[in-house]
């Protein structure tokens, strides 16, 4: 029910995210993060957001000579300590999960969207042959469901089930909608992009996390 496309990637590895999110924890217990070098005004050690803006030039690619040339980059403004460059890997890894947990929660807003359109269909599908009941029903759709992109999308994939019997829903979501049909299409259009970023994205962030168990930390740090 309601699927989105990242949550394939999430399901087929949630045995390994497991995994790495215990190792992260007992590895967060065991540092040093309190005593690192700390952004004053957000009172967090400032690798966490010089990992996650890493993330977000590469999209949630890591690799190692990647990382090495971005953190040599911003040494030559201001230089790590030697307990910052050891804690580089754990801070990633925090990153990663921060970004998957982003993600996770743009799955969860459009999953409950999905089940509130399926609530309201059942409503409207069972004033189909009376058009004032269905007239008070799409009235109070308006009220309970905007119009978003993820609404627009799963209203139209649900209608699409109806066959002929969806006409008189279709043309009220379209009328509500800016420039009628034009913004009807758009919002799907853009709604699709965006699910699709966010499957690759998860995909990125998951084989960054593979990647970075074979990490050779030693080796790393030696050449940062």
């Amino acid at each position: 029910v309601c699927p989105q496309p990242a949550e394939e990637w999430l399901l087929d590895n949630a045995g390994f995210l497991l995994e790495q999110a215990a190792s992260v924890r007992e590895s967060l217990n065991l540092s040093m993060a309190g005593r690192l070098p700390q952004l004053s005004r957000r009172r967090i050690p400032r690798l966490l957001p010089l990992c996650l803006e890493f993330l977000d030039q590469t999209d949630g690619e890591v690799d190692e000579p990647s990382v090495i040339a971005y953190i040599q980059s911003y040494q030559e403004v201001s230089p790590l300590s030697i307990s910052e460059v050891w804690s580089l890997p754990l801070f990633f890894r925090i990153a990663l999960f921060r970004k998957l947990a982003d993600i996770v929660e743009q799955i969860r807003e459009r999953r409950e969207v999905c089940q509130r359109v399926e609530r309201l269909l059942s409503r409207m599908k069972a004033n189909l042959s009376d058009p004032e009941s269905l007239s008070r029903a799409l009235d109070e759709a308006e009220q309970e469901l905007p119009l978003s992109g993820p609404t627009v999308v799963h209203l139209a994939r649900h209608l699409r089930e109806w066959e002929d019997d969806s006409a008189a829903v279709q043309e009220w979501l379209k009328c509500k909608l800016d420039n009628r049909s034009e913004s009807f299409e758009n919002l799907q259009t853009l709604e699709y992009q965006l699910q699709a970023a966010y499957q690759m994205r998860t995909g990125n962030l998951i084989r960054s996390l593979r990647v970075m168990e074979r990490w050779n930390i030693t080796t790393l740090f030696e050449k940062i």
